[in-house]
């Protein structure tokens, strides 16, 4: 009896264990910028990290960066970074926001609604996502 509770303990215990360990492997930028882009569907081009950090205004702070962004006149992106600073990278993207912002006003008025529910959310200490697109819940469900 007390042999096959404690195999039952162990077992359970290696279950929660690898739960675990998938959970976090799941977090990572790369993976979950590859779900995102997976499901959510438009023509682009993958940024190297260099382009995104010049294009998306990123400081020192993001240390990784992976980015799909539209190749037509919307403006369609979907970014996962990887920094030391949520607050100073959740800033440099909104310096984006500002910029794509007012271009839109003057040239594309159709894109400033999906501009203002831009998903924008650091998910843990060090792990920020930003995505642009036309079905924004989409992008809740799959983050959830």
């Amino acid at each position: 009896m007390l042999k096959k509770f404690a195999i039952s303990i162990l077992i359970i215990l290696l279950i929660v264990g690898c739960s675990k360990q998938q959970t976090n492997e799941e977090m990572t930028a790369k993976s979950l910028y590859d779900k995102l882009c997976a499901n959510i569907n438009f023509d682009g081009t993958e940024l190297t990290y260099e382009q995104a950090a010049s294009i998306l205004f990123l400081d020192d702070k993001a240390t990784e960066a992976y980015v799909y962004i539209a190749n037509d006149n919307t403006s369609n992106i979907i970014a996962t970074i990887k920094t030391t600073s949520t607050i100073s990278t959740i800033d440099d993207l909104n310096q984006y926001i500002a910029s794509i912002n007012q271009s839109a006003m003057n040239y594309s008025p159709q894109e400033l609604n999906k501009i203002k529910n831009a998903y924008l959310k650091a998910l843990n200490s060090e792990l920020i996502v930003f995505v642009i697109c036309d079905d924004i819940t989409q992008v809740e469900k799959l983050i959830k």
